[in-house]
């Protein structure tokens, strides 16, 4: 990080307003022909301090163009609410040529033709859907033609076929007619051939079938006679093989019955081995898993066991610190938090409904409308608990118990053994609510959060039993563990009512370990309450409810004791008196600080037992099968005689059909053919696009303040076959907040004329005659259009942009386009951007402790350490333009110098993720003035004007810079520590601080921060009594010889809530040791009530001399009294602190002696007024006796006065005169008298 410093001059600052005075920004109102962007624009600067502008319209402290976005106009509302919407059409011819000539021919040919209606193809709403449409026409078209050409063709060829077919058929009937009356001549000699023929054939067979019957009669007795040797053969066979076929079958039904038994046992004895072996093996791995485990386990638990014991010996050694369980135990028990325990009450405790303990609580008394304060107040308290249904409302009965048990806890254990159940048992003892007898309760799901009660602003007690049960059920005893008794109030009551409310744990049967500091003390009958109120600093708290009462707070034990559990079942009584409603959470989250667990030793594997493999069957052996007999052979049978075959006889030939003469057909009949037009038109479709100066889409994303903003108005193609476009107009009614540019929209819009109308910001382009040419260049193609462009800025904070833009062409068709928009960072609930949110730098100031201190007390010579927050996450997802981002990013700090002294060499920035911020550079200016002109424009375009010096934050690389925090959302955290000057401690006042963040030029204000510096004024008197009380100064008066007196050195006070501890309080004297003599004795008073932080108060006039240390130069004559160190660090940064010691001197000299002393505080140091006393010359040689004081003078003596020793404890001290010489504080020089 790279830091400079320029130094020059500035006025003074003090008590006043510290922060930059910011630059009022004159608004640019979008005009015709205005070009001027918001960046360009004058500014004008009050000569008045004044804060910040904060935008309370947008909600974002802006310092340049602070205003809110105006209202849409009417016509940008109405254009809006029609986006999408279009009216009107353009029209779309295509040719028809074709069919009108396929038309003529086919009724010159006599064909009948038939128009049919027109068909309409609709309206597109793209060239391409257009041309699709055409395309499909143009086909349709076509085919009519080619149909009516081929039906009229078709026509043509029947006519001709038709004359040619009567022709040919007339002559093949009279061929017929001649060919018939030949072949009936030729039948009638054929058939006197046939007859003659088939009388000799039948004749030649009767005689062979005669001789075949006698020879087939032999053949048949023969194979009779064999066949019926061959079947008896056959049977005796067939009754052997049955025979052999059923034994074998049933030795083979044996060994296979013997093998499958053998195989099911065998596989049953596989399955089980292989189940041995998997369980040998999980538990051979389970085994080794655990004993590495365990060996890790054990390595842990030796580091754990040192841990924890060094844990224990710092908890003895911090026992008595604050916070500390002053008898340092360690926690075995672990009951902190189960969610997801099952709550269950026996069905025989009545469970309320919501409405229905309503009902039952103001049946009591206890109502809204109640006119009693504390009933109506009562029921408040009430409503807010029974509103929650997570809790089981109950009603508790005098002395009958109520048991609620969780199961199925998942987190808690004692000394490593697991809690798996706990048991609550609820007996309300007493209460002084209506006749005493009943009280709500509210049982938590989760035992750890435990119940709420009410005491309706009486008293009641509860008695709680406590039971803790293991895995098996069995009751465990918890003895040794620690459970937590917090937030025990007192003095939070009801303002209305009575603020002494009272919280308590009573009767306790286990053992109370009190926490060092805390407000609970024990009581008789082992309870614990605090003994005042410990709710308000003004009723003597140390702290307010707030600052510990919480789990975060660091200070949460300050009302909180420990319980020891002693025996099995724990019980305690919830007590409280006038609290209203009263909620104890039962767990072991102990508040304490450095509370150890002590850890538990693992214990080690049991090594597994290993189960062995059974052995297998043996195999059933093979039985031996009987032969089969062989079959017999059966003897062939002898052939039978062939059986002559019966002649074929001719058949008589069919005598020749009668002729059949073929007609001639009809003429062909006259076809129709039909034909149809089409219409077609087309819609263009519009698209309206947002780009940065770079082009780059910027819909529904963010960008800057002042970004440039382009706006394009795109038409789809027109369509080809369209009439001659005569006008082409694009009216586009601008957002509001939008600084409409007309020069830069005419340079991106050429061929288009551009008119703006201020009235209702709205920019119509019309195309020119040149444009509308090319359009009209050929109407048969589609042609592609140009675009205008409206080029402008956005000048609001948290603003969304919103527009679209209306077509007409030949004011016959028009069309809103889609709606984009954009928005601006600054704005909350964006649904487009959802990490947009306010732009909100902030500023706190805090300690070395990291407290934070705004609005207290500190002291001359303190560092504060500024945080500033750089506000970017609302940035996350930008598009800002490159040219955007270049205009930087700068983080200001208008400080005030007169008070603060910068420490730059300890300034650091880093991330939110605490990751150091690199590429920033840090530099000091003494005034505007003396900055250079780059970081002057800077501010004077952001509206920011520093009122002197200033610490100036810049991204070095503004690209990087956006990239990696800004564009991502990543706030940066800048610490930047300041010391208070020295001379603030001597005059006193206020200061006040502020800062600004830049980002992309555009500035918003943090919040102020003010502190005061309180004037340190010591004062010196000369007393003759130790007396506080005494106010008898005799400074200026004279003093006799050898009377004993008192320097009364009266400390600055240190005002109630500083920002630090004290460490350094001291008086330090010069006397002048010629005239006095000091006496070895000092006392040390309280000036005011203090109050340490342990809650001890000092009251005023108390004796502080044992917090004291005093060392003596009486050689110079310096006599320094300092507070111990640790005693001022115990006093409270809420408590004011002053102090005054008492120097005994005597004097030993005639003449006048002036005294000036001085008072340090944390290092710087305050000079006194001057005292002066005169001692006279003696009147007579005798000696006087010297003149008494009002208190008599030896009492001074006593051994109680602390004695700082003799000479010889010489303390090496800078000589006080010096000192305050350098400081300029007055002339410290010694006067003395001579004697006559």
């Amino acid at each position: 990080m790279q830091k400079r410093e320029v130094f020059g001059f500035r006025k003074s600052k003090i008590s006043k307003t510290l922060c930059g005075a910011v630059l009022g920004t004159v608004a640019a109102v979008s005009m015709a022909g205005q070009h001027v962007f918001a960046d360009e624009t004058t500014t004008t600067t009050s000569k008045v301090d004044t804060t910040a502008v904060v935008g309370t319209q947008t909600g974002n402290p802006a310092t340049n163009l602070p205003d809110a976005q105006g209202n849409a106009s009417n016509e940008a509302e109405q254009s809006q609410k029609q986006a999408g919407e279009s009216n009107g059409s353009m029209p779309v011819e295509v040719p028809k040529t074709d069919v009108n000539q396929a038309i003529n021919n086919a009724q010159a040919a006599g064909v009948n033709v038939v128009q049919d209606e027109t068909v309409d193809k609709g309206t597109v709403k793209t060239a391409q859907e257009a041309d699709q449409k055409e395309t499909e026409i143009k086909e349709d078209y076509a085919k009519q033609a080619e149909d009516i050409k081929k039906t009229t063709d078709q026509y043509k060829s029947d006519v001709a076929a038709h004359e040619a077919e009567v022709s040919k058929i007339n002559a093949e009937n009279q061929a017929t007619k001649e060919q018939y009356e030949k072949d009936m001549a030729a039948h009638k000699a054929e058939v006197e051939r046939i007859n003659a023929a088939n009388a000799v054939a039948k004749a030649d067979y009767e005689a062979k079938l005669a001789q075949y019957q006698k020879d087939l009669a032999v053949v048949q007795k023969t194979n009779s006679d064999n066949q019926a040797a061959y079947q008896k053969a056959l049977a005796a066979y067939q009754a052997e093989l049955k025979r052999v076929q059923e034994a074998n079958a049933a030795a083979k039904a044996e060994y296979d019955a013997s093998v499958a038994a053998n195989n099911a046992k065998n596989k049953e004895i596989a399955t089980t081995n292989e189940e041995i072996r998997k369980r040998n093996a999980t538990a051979k791995d389970e085994y080794e898993t655990k004993l590495a485990q365990y060996q890790a386990d054990s390595e842990q638990y030796k580091k754990d066991f040192a841990a924890y014991t060094a844990a224990l010996a710092e908890a003895e050694s911090k026992k008595k610190q604050d916070g500390y369980l002053s008898e340092p135990r360690s926690q075995s028990l672990n009951f902190k938090s189960e969610p997801n325990a099952i709550r269950t009450i026996d069905s025989s405790v009545h469970q309320y409904g919501q409405q229905e303990l309503d009902d039952l609580v103001k049946s009591w008394g206890i109502s809204p409308t109640n006119p009693d304060r504390t009933k109506s107040t009562a029921y408040s308290y009430f409503n807010a608990i029974n509103s929650n249904n997570t809790y089981a409302r109950l009603v508790l009965e005098k002395d009958k118990p109520v048991d609620v048990t969780y199961t199925g806890l998942k987190n808690s254990s004692f000394n490593g053994k697991k809690i798996s159940k706990v048991v609550y048992t609820y007996t309300l003892k007493e209460t002084g609510f209506n006749d005493g007898t009943k009280m709500t309760m509210f049982a938590s799901s989760d035992p750890t959060v435990t119940a709420w009660y009410n005491d309706y602003f009486t008293s009641t007690n509860i008695n709680v039993k406590v039971k803790f049960y293991d895995e098996e059920g069995q009751l465990m005893n918890l003895t040794g563990g620690l459970v937590n008794f917090s937030s025990l109030n007192r003095g939070n009551g009801s303002g209305v009512i009575d603020k002494d409310a009272i919280e308590s744990v009573r009767n306790f049967n286990g053992r109370y370990i009190p926490i060092s500091g805390s407000s609970i003390k024990i009581h008789e009958n082992n309870s614990a309450y605090a003994d005042s109120s410990n709710a308000e600093r003004s009723l003597g708290a140390r702290w307010d409810t707030s600052e510990w009462d919480t789990t975060s707070s660091p200070n949460k034990w300050y009302g909180a004791i420990v319980g020891e559990i002693t025996q099995s079942e724990i019980s305690f009584n919830m007590a409280s008196s006038k609290s209203g409603n009263v909620w104890f959470a039962f767990n072991s989250d102990i508040n304490a600080i450095g509370v150890p667990t002590k850890p538990v030793a693992p214990t080690a594997p049991t090594q597994p037992t290993y189960e062995s493999e059974k052995p297998v069957e043996p195999a059933p052996v093979a039985p031996t099968y009987e032969a089969e007999p062989t079959p017999p052979t059966p003897t062939p049978d002898q052939p039978e005689p062939n059986k002559p075959v019966e002649p074929t006889y001719e058949v008589l030939p069919t005598p020749p059909a009668d002729p059949v003469y073929k007609k001639t057909p009809p003429a062909p009949a006259v076809p129709t053919v039909h034909y149809h037009y089409f219409k077609l038109a087309v819609q263009p479709q519009v698209n309206k696009e947002i780009k940065n100066n770079n082009d780059v889409d910027i819909d529904r994303t963010l960008v800057a303040k002042q970004s440039v903003v382009k706006f394009q108005l795109k038409t789809a193609d027109l369509p080809a076959g369209r009439d001659k476009t005569t006008s082409f107009v694009l009216i586009d009614p601008l957002p509001s907040g939008y600084q409409f540019n007309l020069e830069a929209t005419k340079a991106a819009s050429p061929g288009f004329d551009v008119a703006y109308d201020n009235a209702t910001n709205t920019v119509t382009f019309k195309a020119t005659a040149a444009t509308l040419a090319t359009f009209n260049a050929d109407l048969t193609k589609s042609v592609t259009t140009i675009y205008p462009t409206v080029v402008g800025q956005v000048l609001n904070d948290g603003a969304t942009y919103k527009n679209n833009f209306t077509l007409t062409v030949n004011d016959a068709y028009g069309i809103k386009s889609n709606i984009v928009r954009v928005t601006t960072p600054g704005k909350p609930n964006d649904p487009d951007n959802p990490n947009n949110n306010y732009i909100k730098p902030s500023k706190v100031n805090k300690n070395k402790d990291g407290v934070v201190i705004d609005g207290k007390t500190v002291l001359a010579g303190s560092t504060n350490y500024y945080e500033l927050t750089w506000d970017l996450d609302q940035y996350k997802g930008d598009k800002s333009s490159a040219d955007t981002i270049q205009k930087g990013f700068y983080y200001v700090d208008d400080y005030p110098e007169e008070a603060l002294e910068l420490r730059q060499d300890l300034v650091k920035i880093t991330d939110a993720n605490g990751n150091e911020v690199t590429g920033v550079s840090v530099d000091n200016y003494t005034s505007l003035e003396a900055a250079p002109q780059e970081i002057r424009d800077v501010l004077s375009k952001a509206g920011i004007r520093p009122k002197g010096a200033f610490q100036i934050f810049r991204a070095d690389n503004p690209r990087e810079f956006y990239d990696t925090y800004v564009k991502t959302g990543i706030n940066l955290k800048i610490v930047s520590p300041m010391v208070v000057k020295k001379q603030m401690g001597q005059t006193g006042g206020s200061y006040e601080n502020q800062a600004y963040q830049i980002d992309f030029g555009n500035g918003y204000a943090s919040n102020i921060v003010i502190n005061n510096v309180p004037k340190i004024n010591p004062k010196k008197d000369v007393t003759l009594t130790l007396d506080p009380a005494d106010t008898n100064n005799v400074d200026g008066q004279t003093i006799p010889l050898n009377t004993v007196f008192n320097y009364r050195l009266i400390g600055g006070i240190i005002p109630s809530n500083h920002s630090e501890e004290l460490f350094e309080y001291s008086f330090s004297d010069d006397y002048d040791q010629t005239g006095d003599q000091y006496t070895g004795q000092y006392k040390v008073f309280a000036k005011i009530d203090m109050t340490l932080k342990d809650g001890t108060v000092i009251k005023s006039g108390d004796d502080l001399t044992k917090y004291t240390e005093a060392e003596v130069d009486s050689v110079k004559g310096i006599i320094t009294i300092k507070f111990k160190e640790d005693f001022l660090r115990s006093v409270s940064v809420d408590s004011a602190f002053q102090a005054e010691s008492y120097v005994q001197m005597k004097r030993i000299a005639v003449g006048t002696f002036e005294n000036t002393y001085v008072n340090t505080v944390n290092g710087v140091t305050y000079a006194s007024n001057t005292v002066r006393t005169t001692t006279p010359k003696l009147e007579t040689p005798t000696p006087s006796t010297p003149a008494k004081p009002k208190q008599v003078l030896h009492a001074l003596a006593v051994p109680s006065l602390p004695r700082t020793g003799t000479s010889a404890s010489y303390m090496p001290y800078l000589g006080v005169a010096a000192l305050l010489s350098v400081l300029g504080l007055g002339q410290l020089k010694r006067k003395t008298e001579e004697n006559d």
